[in-house]
């Protein structure tokens, strides 16, 4: 069995974890808005990029299909008297392959308003699965502060569904839509010789979430040990493993969260709501009202609460002696703290119950 000061631990230490990275990333998205630049557009990281073995040439470029725009997008992203070529030849372009084409040039000649327009021409039911990811970054990069969702999600998450994506291209549109389960899912499917800094950031939000640390922290670990990791990724990574946020971004997090406080938005609500459900589990354990914590949590999912939720929800449902309850919460813990004291705590206190 733990003891008190273990299970003090359990209970009481992760408080503030729970409650500091539960609101952190309620609020991710917006703290993430005012610290990016926009003065240029960075190209997404994709399957579509320039190959060694295309050489550019002084022909005329083919007229552009969906079979032979792989081999365009080669030639134009290394050759910027193509891309002006394409651009300029395009203009009044119907083709939606043409349209891609002119889209992605402007887009690499560091024209994303424009670039953004011409795709925003295009049906997203036209645009094979393998080349809406690059639209979709730049949408996301372009029009960060919109209400409304990226239109080319929806598109993208069909294509998830049908396996018409790499692992990794759905890994980090799950990750950017906060489907964060399935985003981890997938990365544990990716080759982390593909990695790329934005895929360190995908990983840093899915570990914010208390309830998959502990697999991201064993992922990362895995991933450094393989030693395919680029030099910039892998040190990105072990900062990653190794450090707490600095105070700068610290502060930062507590002037938006005030802002957001106080202009009652949704993310404010949100995060009050998130700290309030925390306080109300503890005052229920504490009078001992253990059928209305079950009853409160009885649809939730146990990979989206919070530490200290978890163990009130197990020590609840072993007081009540449900044996369904203490299954379910039991072995979260034992998947969040894999060590052999937890999981004999955890086993003792669920064959004691008769």
């Amino acid at each position: 069995m733990l003891k008190p000061v273990t299970i003090y631990c359990l209970f009481y230490g992760g408080l503030l974890t729970a409650v500091f990275l539960g609101v952190m990333f309620v609020i991710n998205y917006q703290f993430h808005l005012k610290t990016q630049s926009h003065s240029a557009v960075n190209l997404p990281e994709t399957v579509i990029k320039p190959t060694d073995d295309i050489t550019p040439s002084d022909e005329i470029l083919p007229e552009p299909d969906w079979q032979n725009l792989d081999e365009l997008l080669g030639i134009v992203g290394k050759d910027s008297q193509k891309r002006d070529q394409v651009i300029e030849s395009s203009t009044d372009a119907r083709n939606p392959a043409a349209l891609y084409l002119r889209g992605f040039s402007l887009m690499v000649n560091n024209k994303p308003l424009q670039a953004l327009t011409v795709f925003n021409q295009l049906n997203t039911k036209d645009i094979p699965a393998k080349f809406l990811y690059p639209v979709y970054r730049l949408y996301n990069q372009m029009q960060p502060g919109s209400v409304s969702v990226n239109r080319y999600l929806n598109a993208l998450n069909g294509a998830i569904s049908s396996n018409s994506l790499s692992p990794l291209i759905a890994a980090r549109v799950q990750a950017k839509d906060g489907d964060l389960y399935s985003a981890l899912s997938n990365y544990l499917k990716t080759d982390p010789g593909q990695w790329v800094t934005y895929d360190v950031e995908c990983i840093r939000r899915i570990g914010q979430h208390s309830g998959l640390s502990s697999e991201v922290l064993r992922m990362i670990s895995g991933a450094v040990k393989s030693r395919r990791l680029s030099e910039e990724v892998e040190e990105s990574l072990r900062r990653l493993l190794t450090s707490e946020k600095d105070s700068e971004e610290v502060i930062e997090f507590k002037r938006i969260l005030e802002k957001e406080l106080v202009k009652d938005s949704s993310s404010g609500k949100l995060a009050v709501s998130s700290i309030k459900q925390l306080l109300d589990n503890r005052k229920l354990f504490l009078q001992r009202d253990y059928l209305k914590i079950l009853s409160q949590h009885q649809d939730t999912n146990p990979l989206m609460a919070p530490n200290e939720s978890i163990l009130i929800l197990f020590l609840s449902s072993v007081q009540l002696k449900n044996r369904l309850e203490m299954d379910r919460w039991g072995q979260e813990i034992k998947r969040r703290f894999p060590n052999r004291e937890v999981a004999a705590w955890v086993s003792e206190l669920t064959t004691s119950v008769k």
